[in-house]
């Protein structure tokens, strides 16, 4: 069969053609007699009337279009988009879909959203296309973002957002393009292969006054006690500025992925944030890479801030030893899953001492309810034993970037890539982190320029278990700009700064620098000629 053949075998059974008219005619939604969307109640009507689980494509003409989104909790906000629905705008700055937040205070508005959650429903292979959402952040104690959706294989590609931000305290984060690819509260917990691409995030409003996700890939906030992971989410190809000629000094954030496996954030272009991205000070990403991102002007560029466990505990129904290898079960039930995997940390809590206590690195899962860790001891018993998850990166790779660092002179100094613990694990192992390997960036200050006070540097890394360096240059003042701290295995190669020099790898704790091929071929000439 031709693809064409399967094009017109499968075409989609309703097209909706929608247009800000001026004519006064209701129209009847074809191409040549568009429904008339010239108002917020007509434009909402519309889309609120399409019948469920019906293959729809919506095609919006050049004007602006007004909403009232959706907004989690408010009812009669707006409406919501369904599954294999494409929205398919005229082009950015021909179609504009204009947020109109309601009068509900302390809420979250999306010009595009739908629900979450056990009462929510996946919107698998919606598409948005082609159209600019111009926020409108009010005055009001609100937050008001473009685009939050869900499902498998959904796309968010050539948007651009505008005046978007947070004035709410109870939503002191706003998300601006968000597809979240993790939701442990819900039915279908993960979604696979969802999206953002060939996106602009430009022009915060000038009300803003909190922080902001600017591309977002990640879980949900939840209150459970497991994590759940999604598969392949990409951001690629965006481009983000915030427009400020110096850092703003709200908490921007260029991007954010977290809780997936398979991850890539690649040629992305981020300018002027207080954070390039991603951004990560809580949930777990298992795998993810990071290639070929150009960060501009920013505070910190690459960040994982981690050394946190969950916040709810699971209470274990038994944990028992056999030598030193414990077996802890979190319910007597095999068909409850703890969702944790090999290599996963977790903090074993008991209610009075033991040597059950302490952060452990889970080496076996013999039944979906149970797992196994080495103790080290083999003494003791546990009363009200109970475990905690403890967020970490566990496979990154960080390559190819180019981090320009704000010229800052004082205060918190401006970093590079920073893989952080909060020194949760003092004495390891287990290491927070896994595998990370960071090669062939480049880090310096904004447009190459060097002043002897600034302090920006380029890497601080911590609790990795396997360490990586190679290749970067780096142009920064500080002395020792890479340092690692409580790692295991490490190796650092071939970092240099822009005129050739070599830059050794610092041991924070010892304060011992790393040797190199080339530092042990100098010391051997050395001791050839003594």
């Amino acid at each position: 069969m031709s693809l064409l053949d399967a094009l017109l075998l499968d075409p989609y059974p309703l097209n909706v053609y929608i247009a800000a008219r001026t004519d006064g005619i209701k129209g009847s939604g074809t191409i040549n007699d568009p429904w008339d969307g010239s108002s917020v109640d007509k434009f909402d009507g519309i889309l609120s009337a399409i019948p469920a689980s019906t293959k729809a494509r919506i095609h919006l003409s050049p004007g602006t279009f007004q909403t009232r989104g959706y907004a989690d909790g408010v009812t009669g906000a707006g409406w919501s988009p369904q599954e294999k629905w494409s929205i398919v705008g005229s082009g950015l700055d021909l179609t504009i879909l204009q947020l109109v937040a309601g009068s509900t205070v302390n809420q979250h508005y999306f010009a595009i959203g739908h629900p979450l959650g056990s009462s929510g429903t996946r919107v698998d292979y919606l598409s948005v296309t082609d159209l600019t959402i111009d926020c409108n952040l009010p005055t009001t104690s609100v937050a008001c973002g473009a685009i939050r959706i869900m499902g498998d294989h959904v796309r968010i590609r050539r948007v651009k957002a505008k005046n978007w931000g947070t004035r709410s305290s109870s939503q002191p984060t706003c998300s601006v393009l968000a597809v979240i690819i993790a939701d442990p509260e819900a039915a279908n917990t993960a979604a696979a292969d969802a999206g953002i691409e060939d996106c602009m995030v430009v022009e915060p409003s000038a009300n803003n006054t909190g922080s902001a996700n600017l591309l977002s890939a990640g879980s949900k906030d939840f209150s459970t006690d497991q994590e759940v992971y999604a598969n392949a989410p990409f951001i690629r190809n965006c481009f983000v500025d915030c427009g400020a000629a110096s850092v703003p000094s709200a908490a921007f954030r260029g991007f954010y992925m977290a809780s997936c496996r398979g991850g890539i954030v690649e040629a992305n272009h981020i300018h002027n944030t207080t954070f390039g991205g991603p951004w990560v000070d809580k949930l777990s990403t298992p795998e993810i890479i990071i290639r070929n991102n150009y960060l501009k002007n920013v505070l910190y560029g690459i960040v994982w801030t981690m050394g946190t466990t969950m916040a709810a505990n699971r209470t274990l129904s038994s944990l028992s030893r056999d030598g030193t290898k414990a077996t802890a079960t979190v319910n007597a039930s095999s068909s409850v899953s703890h969702g944790l995997a090999i290599g996963d940390r977790v903090k074993i809590q008991t209610s009075s001492a033991s040597d059950f206590e302490g952060f452990w690195e889970i080496t076996e899962i013999p039944q979906p309810n149970q797992f196994r860790y080495l103790t080290d001891k083999s003494s003791g018993s546990a009363t009200g034993p109970s475990m905690y998850k403890v967020f970490g990166v566990d496979k990154a790779v960080v390559e190819g970037n180019t981090i320009e660092l704000a010229p800052i002179i004082s205060g918190s100094p401006p970093l590079g890539v920073q893989l952080s613990d909060n020194s949760l694990i003092t004495s390891p192992p287990p290491y927070v982190h896994g595998e990370i390997i960071i090669r062939n960036n480049k880090i310096r200050y904004l447009d190459g320029l060097l002043d002897p006070a600034y302090v920006g540097t380029g890497m601080q890394l911590s609790s990795a278990k396997h360490l990586f360096v190679r290749d970067n240059v780096i142009e920064c003042v500080p002395a020792s700009p890479l340092q690692n701290f409580r790692c295991g295995t490490v190796k650092y190669f071939n970092n240099r700064t822009p005129s050739g020099a070599l830059i050794r790898g610092y041991d924070g704790a010892t304060t011992n620098k790393y040797s190199e091929l080339e530092t042990d071929a100098e010391d051997a000439l050395l001791l050839t000629l003594i």
